[in-house]
């Protein structure tokens, strides 16, 4: 018989613990909807004012953490670069709640290290169009059902309490900003400032951000809900050559059946085209990646505070800012690989977004924590005065040394000296402004070793 270890009962009754707490943070944060929206809607404010303005350089982003501003302001410096402007028309702001109408916004809470992160989707509300000169070169309109999510990162827990970004210690925001008595830290008033981490547009309605589509759960029950009422016809047919209908219904057992016959013709005739159109787009369907092992919950045995959302905003930024880098430098803090001919085949990019991000596989050797991930990202390129949309599978190797755990205080919102404390700029390609210490992010978070094609680029249809 069967037997689970006593270390594995042990993960299982702090997975329903965690399971369990995270229910009750979702339902007690409630309350900050309208805080969170009302970020959301301050956030593509900000966005669109960046993108039409002149400026080229400097944080005017006060709402994101470092890694996504740092993404808009390569992207904004390529297009700059191709003589590409983007203007951003905010179609109407996101709702404090939810009508009876519509589905979204939709909230959800969940508890990362010692913060609590916000995961908002809503229907996307803002139409963008490219310009060259006064030409116009593409047009995106918010289409009616499309979603995007954006994930939100409190600086405090659950209890209103600050979490020390350096290390995870709770106190008020008053003690922290004169300094972390336990890492001896420095902070900025900005540092404890609610922001936004990443963004995720999925590729169609119902998609959830590893791949998974809801509509498939109900694909693959309908074979199982199509057979019901085949069998209940034929059962009424046996029965009536039986001649037990009669005893139940009588007369009528002649009109039952005289129905039956035609109508079972017609469903068989339906069934058939249905299963010839349900088998067509299970050929077509793209399945998620297998998985050797669920990764999360594997190196969740090695880091406890490992949070899957925290990881995939912190890998978006830094995938979407290497498509938009003009050399190695400007991407060296996380990538520790020369992708030089990755960077070079990337310089017709002016957007991409993250559309599928799946944790594939997790190995540990003497030295270093390695992830596999596959991500599909969507690109548009502009090339000979057109832009085109492409598609992108790429299989990344990630990596980060056996010492270094998932921040306690969540995703790294700002890069610090770890000489001296200062904040550190990569705009500065990671190097210390103060001390000249350079960052190796790998020393603290996690980086990209290499990356390769899962498919080659396609044309979007």
């Amino acid at each position: 018989m069967f037997q689970y270890t006593q270390e594995e009962k042990e993960q299982i009754k702090d997975a329903f613990a965690r399971a369990g707490e995270n229910i009750s943070i979702h339902y007690k944060m409630q309350s900050r909807n309208a805080e969170m929206a009302e970020l959301v809607n301050r956030y593509r404010q900000e966005e669109a004012a960046w993108y039409q303005s002149e400026q080229s350089d400097g944080n005017t982003f006060e709402l994101t953490s470092q890694s996504l501003w740092y993404m808009h302001y390569l992207n904004k410096k390529r297009m700059q670069k191709k003589g590409i402007r983007a203007k951003f028309d905010l179609l109407s702001p996101t709702p404090e709640f939810v009508t009876k109408e519509q589905r979204y916004p939709y909230w959800t809470y969940d508890k990362q290290g010692e913060n609590v992160v916000c995961c908002l989707r809503d229907y996307e509300r803002t139409d963008k169009t490219y310009y060259c000169g006064e030409k116009i070169l593409y047009k995106e309109p918010a289409r009616r059902g499309n979603t995007e999510s954006y994930y939100i990162t409190m600086a405090q827990n659950e209890n209103g309490e600050y979490v020390c970004p350096g290390c995870g210690r709770v106190s008020t925001k008053e003690e922290l900003l004169d300094g972390c008595d336990y890492c001896n830290s420095k902070f900025d008033v900005k540092d404890f400032s609610t922001k936004i981490s990443s963004v995720f547009y999925p590729r169609k309605f119902m998609q959830s951000r590893d791949g998974k589509d809801t509509w498939k759960g109900f694909l693959y029950a309908s074979p199982i809900l199509i057979l019901i009422p085949i069998v209940l016809v034929l059962s009424f047919i046996a029965m009536y050559a039986a001649g037990f209908l009669s005893i139940f219904i009588g007369e009528i057992a002649d009109i039952v059946i005289g129905l039956l016959i035609p109508l079972t013709g017609m469903l068989c005739i339906g069934l058939f085209f249905l299963f010839i159109i349900l088998g067509a787009i299970l050929a077509f369907a793209k399945m998620a990646p297998k998985k050797s092992v669920d990764p999360s919950l594997a190196i969740s045995r090695d880091d406890p505070l490992f949070s899957e959302e925290v990881f995939i905003a912190g890998l978006t930024n830094k995938i979407l800012s290497l498509h938009y880098a003009e050399h190695m430098s400007e991407v060296a803090p996380f990538i520790e690989k020369d992708m030089s001919k990755l960077i070079a085949q990337c310089d017709s990019v002016i957007d991409c977004r993250l559309t599928e991000c799946v944790l594939v596989d997790y190995q540990k050797d003497e030295e270093e924590h390695h992830m596999d991930v596959e991500v599909k990202i969507r690109l548009l390129v502009y090339e000979q005065d057109m832009v085109r949309s492409s598609n992108q599978h790429l299989l990344l190797r990630l990596g980060r040394k056996n010492d270094v755990f998932t921040n306690p205080g969540g995703e790294v919102l700002a890069y610090r000296c770890p000489n001296c404390g200062a904040s550190v700029s990569l705009l500065t390609g990671g190097r210390c402004e103060y001390c000249d210490t350079m960052i190796h992010v790998k020393k603290y978070d996690w980086v990209i070793e290499d990356i390769s094609n899962v498919k080659k680029q396609s044309k979007a249809k």
